[in-house]
């Protein structure tokens, strides 16, 4: 990682500090996710400059889709094409990982999972459309975090990691969408989106300059 980036990291850290005093004070949702995307595009620049260095364009491409995902799941009108932008950034991150672990591409326990995912929904009687597209989705992540942590030295700690704190967040999303508002539960979840999220998309976001 270059001098230039590492004291241009105080920027996304300032962010995350306002966005976090932002959700203290309550401030409107609106306002709150404007903070996230600012952080999420502040990632895709720093991104843009580790492609200088590495040439690692699906890398690129991931924070492109996030970024788009981010801010198009930031309105409810156009949320599942949120969802479907988060879900083609897992298929870009999903070959990130299979070419660091030495192709291994785990297709059998992804199909396992996404079938289990899709037979409890259908069992609890939650089936719909968005729904089922949401469990494919976080199945295939699933997919992604075992096979990073599976993976162990071939893939570095802070990208375990990271891929961890990602899907805690999308956890977290999931709960705040199913339980009806609760006060401090609701709280708890709204912050267990965000707080992890950030900082797993910005290690992301830095691991190709961190891996050269």
């Amino acid at each position: 990682m270059t001098d230039n980036i590492k004291r241009l990291l105080i920027i996304p850290f300032v962010i995350y500090i306002v966005i976090f005093i932002m959700n203290v004070m309550g401030l409107p949702r609106g306002v709150c996710d404007a903070g996230n995307h600012v952080f999420v595009a502040v990632c895709f620049v720093f991104c843009a400059m580790a492609w200088k260095q590495t040439k690692d364009s699906l890398l690129l491409i991931f924070m492109a889709l996030t970024l788009a995902a981010d801010i198009l799941s930031g309105f409810p009108k156009v949320f599942a094409v949120g969802v479907v932008f988060f879900f083609a950034s897992q298929i870009v991150l999903s070959m990130i990982i299979w070419r660091q672990n030495g192709g291994r591409h785990g297709w059998p326990i992804r199909v396992l999972l996404i079938l289990a995912g899709l037979a409890g929904v259908w069992a609890m009687g939650l089936m719909s459309p968005l729904f089922g597209f949401g469990i494919v989705y976080l199945m295939w992540f699933l997919g992604n975090v075992i096979q990073v942590l599976a993976a162990g030295r071939l893939m570095p700690a802070s990208f375990r990691l990271a891929m961890v704190l990602y899907f805690a967040a999308d956890l977290c999303l999931i709960g705040n969408l199913l339980i009806p508002d609760s006060g401090l539960i609701t709280t708890i979840l709204t912050f267990g989106t965000w707080m992890p999220y950030l900082p797993a998309v910005l290690i992301i976001a830095l691991s190709g300059m961190a891996d050269s």
